[in-house]
Parts: structure tokens; C-alpha cells; sequence
């Protein structure tokens, strides 16, 4: 069972930025069907890493967007995303650093509820902005796939 399943509600209508979201969904939806919390050390340093790097590339691309139409709450959309960068660093380094780590169940689903908040909330309000200007779009478009690239099945 699906931890978060993909809705429209979840779509923000710039191509780019929803197949990301669609990924980074399913992403999650993996790793908890998968049972991350058991994976070995080794591997569960290479899914954090991962994810952090997919997800680290989807901000950029939603930042390139928004320079690019001076999107007014460009700021504060940033720090939104400073944040989570560092709390999943954080994260990391917890896990690198003690081999008997875990990604507990409540981890898992903190980072769910991160993500559904922000799409629906600052992602919505952003992605108004971006629509309405082809210079964002195109800027959004431009960032090359993640080296992590993963097919959305949600």
C-alpha cells in the first residue's frame, strides 16, 4: 500500500515540476514499501544520497523558474527549501555516522507530510507565477534530468 498516492491535487501545472513531484512520490512510496528501515547500512546510505541529490535537483529547477519570472516570494520559498535540505542532511550525516541507524516509520512519514504542504501550499502559489511567464517554463524545462532519475508509477 501506498504510503501517498498521486492525486491531482498534488499537480501544479508546470510539466517539469509535477514530474518531479511524481518521482520524488514514488521515490517515498518505494523506500516505504521496501521497508527502508531494514536496509543494510551500505544501501541505506546510497537511498538517502539519492534522494537527496534527486531532490536537491528539483529545488534548483523550481528556484531557476522562479529567477526567472522575479517571482515575489522567491525568498521565502528558498528558505522553505533550506530547511528541509538541512533537516534530510542532517538525517544523513545520523546515519553515516552510526551503522546501527534506521529511517523509522515516523521519518518517513514527516518527510510525506513536508511534501504534501509544500506543493500544496508553496508550490501552488509559485507555480501561478511560472505558468504565466515562457521564459520561467523554459528555464524550468532546462534543467537537465537528475543523475537519480527515476520513472514516476503513481
Amino acid at each position: 500500500m501506498a504510503l501517498i498516492n498521486w492525486e491531482s491535487a498534488l499537480e501544479v501545472g508546470v510539466p517539469s515540476i509535477d514530474a518531479d513531484h511524481r518521482n520524488i512520490v514514488a521515490w517515498i512510496n518505494d523506500i516505504h514499501a521496501m521497508g527502508a528501515y531494514n536496509f543494510p547500512h551500505k544501501t541505506l546510505i546510497y537511498v538517502i544520497d539519492s534522494l537527496c541529490d534527486y531532490v536537491e535537483h528539483h529545488f534548483r529547477r523550481e528556484e531557476r523558474a522562479m529567477a526567472a519570472c522575479a517571482y515575489n516570494g522567491m525568498e521565502a520559498h528558498r528558505r522553505a527549501h533550506e530547511g528541509f535540505e538541512a533537516h534530510v542532511h542532517k538525517l544523513r550525516e545520523q546515519i553515516i555516522s552510526d551503522q546501527n541507524a534506521v529511517i523509522g516509520e515516523d521519518v518517513i512519514k514527516g518527510v510525506v507530510n513536508w511534501l504534501a504542504d509544500h506543493i500544496t501550499g508553496l508550490d501552488a502559489l509559485m507555480a501561478v507565477a511560472i505558468r504565466g511567464d515562457a521564459a520561467a517554463l523554459a528555464a524550468a524545462e532546462a534543467v537537465p534530468p537528475s543523475k537519480h532519475l527515476i520513472l514516476a508509477r503513481t
